[in-house]
């Protein structure tokens, strides 16, 4: 997903730019069919982030489930959620939540993050077998290409594995488990 959005070049960046995409991102939202989103041109338009007003839309929500008896752990799931104040969301999380509810949320802004330049003094560095470039390569596809070559089992294997899964989530989360209501 890193790639189809085309986020490394944020990565590189010298320096970001905020821009309203407000209704830019509404006309899209409108426009929305699955065949749209099997063209490879249209991903790089989901790289926004958006306040909306959720109303039974159904988006990814952090929150207890199971049956309390299990220690009580977060995780994520799908929900229809309603809540009296709007909540930022990524653009791919809004795009999911229009094609499930049949609708669109109502975006009450939306911004877009754009990279301004290019940092200097970058360095190459090896990846398995071969090397990535931040010039010139896009790093989260050299891994996914890198691991497609290994076979299914070894270190290296897992390591791009872990690497993958990491560089396209895990850096970018992160979970303080706050708990209230106990002394």
């Amino acid at each position: 997903m890193n790639t189809l959005l085309g986020l490394w070049s944020l990565l590189i960046a010298e320096k970001v730019r905020v821009r309203d995409v407000t209704q830019e991102v509404q006309a899209l939202l409108q426009s929305l069919s699955l065949d749209r989103l099997l063209d490879q041109r249209t991903w790089p338009k989901l790289a926004f982030f958006a306040l909306i007003q959720p109303d039974g839309d159904i988006l990814p929500v952090r929150t207890i489930y199971g049956d309390g008896q299990s220690g009580n752990q977060t995780n994520i799931g799908l929900n229809p959620l309603t809540s009296d104040k709007p909540i930022w969301f990524a653009g791919p999380d809004i795009v999911g939540s229009t094609l499930l509810k049949g609708r669109p949320p109502k975006i009450l802004r939306a911004i877009r993050i754009e990279p301004v330049g290019i940092q200097k003094d970058m360095k190459s560095v090896m990846l398995g077998t071969g090397s990535v470039d931040p010039y010139r390569d896009d790093f989260f596809r050299k891994v996914i290409e890198e691991r497609k070559g290994k076979q299914k089992t070894g270190p290296l294997y897992y390591f791009l594995k872990i690497l993958a899964n990491a560089g396209c989530y895990g850096i970018y989360a992160e979970v303080n488990k706050l708990q209230v209501g106990k002394n």
